[in-house]
Formats: C-alpha cells, sequence, structure tokens
C-alpha cells in the first residue's frame, strides 16, 4: 500500500541527483536493482539466517538498513 506512495518522491529524488541527460539512465538502472535486492537477495539473506536460527537478526540489520537509508536521504546532493 505504501509502495505506492513512494514512486513520485523516489523518482523526483533520483532524478535531483543525477544530470538531465542521464535522468533515464538512472532510472533505468535503479528500478530493475531495487527489484532485485527486494525480491531477491534480501529474501535470500532472510531465509538462510532463519534456517541457521538467527531471522531475528537479520530482520534488525534490514531494519537498520532501512532507517539508515532514511536518515541519510536529507543528504542527497540537489542539482
Amino acid at each position: 500500500m505504501f509502495i505506492s506512495a513512494f514512486f513520485p518522491a523516489g523518482l523526483s529524488a533520483l532524478a535531483g541527483v543525477s544530470t538531465p541527460e542521464r535522468r533515464n539512465l538512472a532510472v533505468s538502472v535503479v528500478i530493475p536493482l531495487a527489484y532485485l535486492f527486494g525480491a531477491g537477495v534480501f529474501p535470500a539473506i532472510l531465509g538462510k539466517l532463519a534456517e541457521t536460527g538467527v531471522s531475528g537478526t537479520g530482520f534488525i540489520a534490514i531494519g537498520m538498513l532501512m532507517a539508515a537509508g532514511a536518515l541519510l536521504s536529507p543528504f542527497t546532493a540537489s542539482r
């Protein structure tokens, strides 16, 4: 539900940190990478951690990465 509210703000921020000539390239690279990590890498890591019995640690680590991204977002360079 909240993901649909992220795309306008996320793509606007992405456009602000790249040059006008490279905006299409930035979007075309970031969207597949976001899907790769969100639907592939992180679930696989969580699955491996769950097999070893430390799934809580995985959730905490990924939550900390998400919080770091939110805290660092005001420092993005705007052109």
